[in-house]
């Protein structure tokens, strides 16, 4: 896979929601609503990420089983082998793992905290102006570069 020349840490999201194992299923659901989120990573008390769960680890694995979300921890339905790249690696490897592994978000760590993460969502949004990137660098590289585009 080609190397993009952006790194990890200039298109994660540097904000997330702290969410620790000990917090019942319901609690994280509606800190999940609050926000608009449709997954979160569950940190340890040193802030380093330790599971993973979405909504859809919500349904099929607590409330299909019948698993009371009032009293259960989040710890109980999250999973737990976590796939993480860091902040520094080129964007490329980012991409070459969520694909590899099929997740759609991408915990970022450095020194095994989490600093960041990355989602399909927002690699989706990037995608325009890493274009537009791509065909600059190519133009500095190859001064008689010209995208053609082929008309109807």
């Amino acid at each position: 896979m080609p190397k993009y020349g952006i790194r990890v840490k200039d298109i994660m999201e540097k904000k997330f929601l702290v969410i620790k194992p000990t917090h019942s299923i319901q609690k994280v659901a509606k800190i999940m609503h609050e926000n608009h989120r449709s997954g979160v990573l569950i940190l340890d008390d040193l802030g380093c990420p330790i599971g993973i769960v979405t909504l859809k680890d919500m349904v099929y694995k607590g409330l299909v089983k019948g698993i009371d979300p009032k009293t259960t921890k989040i710890s109980v339905i999250m999973s737990k082998n976590l796939i993480s790249i860091e902040p520094d690696e080129d964007l490329s490897k980012a991409v070459k793992k969520m694909r590899e592994w099929r997740i759609r978000r991408l915990p970022v760590v450095k020194n095994k905290k989490l600093v960041g993460y990355i989602t399909e969502s927002e690699l989706s949004k990037l995608s325009p102006n890493l274009l537009e990137t791509m065909i600059e660098k190519l133009k500095v590289l190859e001064p008689s570069f010209r995208l053609k585009v082929k008309r109807g």
